[in-house]
């Protein structure tokens, strides 16, 4: 019988404390808001970078103004996809040495990236899946198991993503601001390309299946060929009503099937149900990036990587 190392799915405990932060959160959108409540809870000191009226606590309007007065000793770049870049850019012009995290994707067009410096080894990249138990269990798989193939699915009904908002007036419908299937669902490659290795081929097609409003692709499916796994399949969407995000791994010793939505484990042998708080993942990698020094993050140079193979597919 198999035996589940749960030890491996529990959080760092290491982690856990968190010395005082003055933190400058740039952007208050969902996201946004969601690392101020995270950040909050951590301890930390906050301030936040938006023109939002109906925010009730401490707003710059400006990042330039919010770094020279403010002083913040981490910084988090959570506006708009296509933003990112340019709020990166002016936290660098003013020198600022300390920690950085840009949400996921690092943006949405890659001629940005000559405008930074790609060298900084303390600028991280928000994909928090990373954090995800199954995602760290995976991690230490590899060492002990040989990949074969896996196949991922990730769908969700692009219109139930944020309830309160109309779909038509989020980013994530527009191309130019840094939508689309494959911006949308960017985490999927950084956990392929941490998991798997380099991408050495690649098979792939896009296309807007739909008749949702919007002016970029909603479905993505290809074959990919990895270093250490020969078959991925992919099917990525913004169509299904249900909600479904899993992995199944076929390695030389047993199959998983990964449920990352009800986070639930299935083997041959073995059904895995874990509690999980849905900001458990954000709040371990603020906790790493601040006290590990980003040891699991994604840096700067992997998040390129990851638009790299982007690329490759939208050319496919």
């Amino acid at each position: 019988m198999y035996v589940f190392k749960m030890s491996i799915l529990k959080s760092n405990k290491n982690l856990d404390s968190c010395v005082t932060y003055k933190s400058l959160i740039i952007g208050a959108g969902s996201i946004g808001l969601k690392h101020f409540q995270i950040l909050k809870k951590l301890g930390h000191e906050i301030r936040v970078v938006s023109k939002r009226e109906d925010i009730k606590f401490p707003i710059y309007a400006d990042t330039t103004n919010a770094l020279d007065n403010y002083k913040p000793n981490y910084v988090v770049i959570s506006n708009d996809t296509n933003k990112h870049i340019k709020e990166l850019k002016k936290v660098l012009s003013k020198s600022y040495i300390n920690k950085i995290l840009v949400e996921k994707p690092l943006t949405n067009n890659l001629d940005d990236i000559s405008l930074i410096k790609k060298k900084r080894i303390n600028i991280y990249v928000g994909y928090n899946l990373r954090y995800h138990p199954f995602i760290k269990f995976m991690k230490n798989l590899s060492l002990t198991e040989v990949f074969l193939s896996a196949n991922i699915y990730v769908g969700q009904y692009l219109p139930n993503w944020r309830p309160k908002r109309n779909y038509k007036d989020c980013y994530s419908s527009d191309y130019t601001r840094g939508g689309g299937i494959l911006l949308e669902l960017s985490h999927e490659f950084d956990y392929m390309l941490h998991l798997f290795g380099k991408c050495v081929k690649n098979f792939s097609f896009l296309e807007k299946l739909s008749d949702l409003e919007i002016n970029c692709d909603d479905s993505a499916v290809g074959i990919l060929q990895f270093e250490r796994c020969r078959q991925v399949s992919y099917n990525l969407n913004l169509l299904d009503k249900t909600g479904r995000r899993e992995i199944i791994l076929n390695t030389d010793k047993n199959t998983y099937k990964f449920d990352l939505a009800k986070n639930i484990l299935t083997t041959k042998n073995d059904l895995h149900k874990l509690n999980i708080d849905k900001n458990e993942t954000y709040k371990n990698m603020h906790l790493d990036i601040l006290n590990n020094n980003g040891k699991f993050a994604c840096s700067l140079k992997e998040s390129i990587e990851v638009l790299n193979l982007i690329e490759r597919i939208q050319k496919s």
